[in-house]
């Protein structure tokens, strides 16, 4: 009795298992995880594409407008323009290896660098002067823009792999 017992549930499991598609059973065992967070690799694509092309800009209308600003104005642009173009590299390169390898660490250091460093220092760089310049102040609201929902995708995708990963282990 016990025999047949044992035969069913290992029918009963190997039916489970069949219920599940290929890629869940891979993502499930830690050999392949396939799947990231479609959203948050699509923004950080985009931003990858714009952050040269806005960390540029702002350097050489900062160039040329230069005799527009006073000199404490002049430090704390450039201050703030240095930090935001060294924080950016890393930040982004921790978002695409924590969403496509769904590692939990980079993830969060991804979503702790874009909310305690990159968005304060964008914050403040729209305060400057410079932004009264109808392109300036274009370029940086998308920026934010880019910061706030990568903020709040960020935290989504940071939930979901710390609910995957117990998922993972038990595999």
């Amino acid at each position: 009795m016990s025999s047949s017992h044992s035969k069913r549930m290992t029918n009963n499991q190997n039916c489970e298992s069949m219920d599940e598609t290929p890629e869940e059973r891979i993502r499930l065992t830690g050999k392949s995880i396939g799947k990231s967070c479609l959203i948050l690799q699509i923004a950080l694509y985009f931003n990858i594409y714009f952050s040269p092309i806005y960390f540029v800009t702002f350097y050489l209308s900062c160039q040329s407008f230069m005799n527009e600003l006073r000199e404490m104005e002049i430090f704390f642009t450039k201050t703030l323009l240095t930090i935001g173009s060294i924080i950016e590299i890393p930040r982004l390169v921790f978002g695409y290896t924590g969403n496509y390898n769904h590692r939990v660490p980079h993830i969060l250091c991804f979503w702790l660098m874009t909310t305690f460093i990159q968005f304060p220092v964008q914050l403040l760089m729209q305060t400057i002067p410079l932004t009264t310049k109808p392109f300036l102040a274009t370029i940086n609201v998308i920026m934010i823009i880019f910061l706030i929902f990568e903020i709040s995708v960020g935290i989504f995708v940071f939930r979901w792999l710390v609910k995957l990963i117990p998922r993972i282990k038990q595999s």
